[in-house]
């Protein structure tokens, strides 16, 4: 008998613009969170239909992710962008991170959150000293 493990796990890909340039492509695994495997439980089970991505979070705290965090430190907010289907299994968040925003800070970390609050992945170990040269875009794949 073949037994079958779902398993949530997410791919964060970020590439960083200089004056227009690209200059760096950082792309590793991610931590989804406890709080993000519940938010997949209570979707299915239609308990809770507000627990569907709609943001990405930009903080200072560059301690490891822990399947207990709930949030990021000083977050700044941004809308993704768009949603794709780029695989079976596979969910794709996209979001950019503009000249003009969240400038004066050293980004340590990433988070993506569900439209009621709630956390779903988190990501740390690519710090960016965010100014108005700097331009990030990316995308966030959960993978099931």
């Amino acid at each position: 008998m073949k037994t079958e493990n779902l398993k949530v796990k997410g791919r964060f890909e970020m590439r960083t613009f200089k004056d227009g340039v690209l200059i760096d492509t950082y792309i590793d695994n991610n931590l989804v969170v406890a709080a993000g495997r519940n938010a997949v439980a209570e979707l299915l089970g239609n308990t809770s239909p507000n627990k569907f991505i709609t943001e990405i979070k930009f903080g200072e705290e560059g301690t490891p992710p822990s399947s207990l965090d709930t949030g990021v430190l000083n977050p700044f907010t941004k809308a993704v962008t768009a949603v794709s289907y780029p695989a079976i299994g596979e969910v794709k968040f996209d979001w950019t991170l503009e000249l003009a925003e969240n400038n004066g800070v050293t980004i340590k970390e990433y988070g993506l959150f569900c439209s009621d609050g709630t956390m779903f992945a988190r990501k740390t170990g690519t710090d960016v000293v965010k100014t108005n040269l700097i331009r990030l875009e990316g995308s966030w794949t959960i993978l099931f």
